[in-house]
This record gives C-alpha cells, sequence and structure tokens, in this order.
C-alpha cells in the first residue's frame, strides 16, 4: 500500500478534490473565473495559450506560455501529454496506443502523446479509472 512515484500530486490528491474549483483568466476588461471541471485541454500558441472549454467553441487566449500554465492545472487533475497539449485527465474518453498514441477526449478531439511525456500521462490517467 502506499506506492509512491514522482507523479503523485500532494499528498495523494484524489481527482475529486478538485470539483467545484476555479482559476481566474485575464480578459481586457477583467477576469472571468472558469470551473475547472469545464476545461477540456489548454494548446500552446506561442507566447500564448488557448484554453478550450466544453461550452464555448472559441477558445479562451491567454498571454502564458504553457510552460506557465501546466503547474498551476496540474493541481486540478491536468497532465502534459505533449509538448502543445496539458488536458484534463476527467475528459478522457478514450486512450489509443496505435501510431504514436493519442487520447479522445469527452468532445471527440484527438490529442497527441508525446513520448517526452507518455509515462507521467499514463500514469496519471490510468490512476483515475479501474482497469479491468
Amino acid at each position: 500500500m502506499g506506492d509512491s512515484t514522482a507523479f503523485d500530486l500532494p499528498k495523494n490528491q484524489a481527482f475529486r478534490e478538485v470539483e467545484n474549483k476555479k482559476i481566474a483568466v485575464p480578459t481586457r476588461s477583467g477576469f472571468i473565473y472558469l470551473p475547472t471541471q469545464e476545461i477540456l485541454y489548454v494548446q500552446a500558441d506561442g507566447a500564448y495559450s488557448k484554453i478550450y472549454v466544453e461550452k464555448n467553441e472559441k477558445p479562451f487566449v491567454i498571454s502564458k506560455t504553457l510552460i506557465k500554465v501546466q503547474p498551476v492545472l496540474r493541481r486540478f487533475g491536468f497532465v502534459r501529454v505533449h509538448r502543445s497539449y496539458v488536458i484534463n485527465v476527467s475528459k478522457v474518453q478514450e486512450l489509443n496506443r496505435t501510431d504514436g498514441g493519442f487520447i479522445v477526449l469527452d468532445n471527440g478531439f484527438q490529442v497527441p502523446f508525446s513520448k517526452q511525456y507518455k509515462r507521467e500521462a499514463l500514469y496519471r490517467i490510468k490512476q483515475m479509472a479501474t482497469i479491468l
């Protein structure tokens, strides 16, 4: 009991603990508060990051790189799976290991795996579900 790895969240934080948590996303006029459970994924776009949420077709664009966004979102059940993507682990619908591997999210979007991030991503995704 209690195998610990470098990928564990602080104090084995359970994914359900992040329910009803929000992050403040800067806008031109102030901030919008997004429930973390509604965020599907974040995509790098140069010096910017695009935040995709369930109910919006257009992403929220912020002037922070994915490197700065990733540590904040990690506390809320997100994991980096590619140099350009951080995903919400609770939104994973399918894990496909063919053609280098990709993840299908609840909205049908396919996110590629990168060898660099694959080990931690697989570990965190497997934590959220019981494998038969």
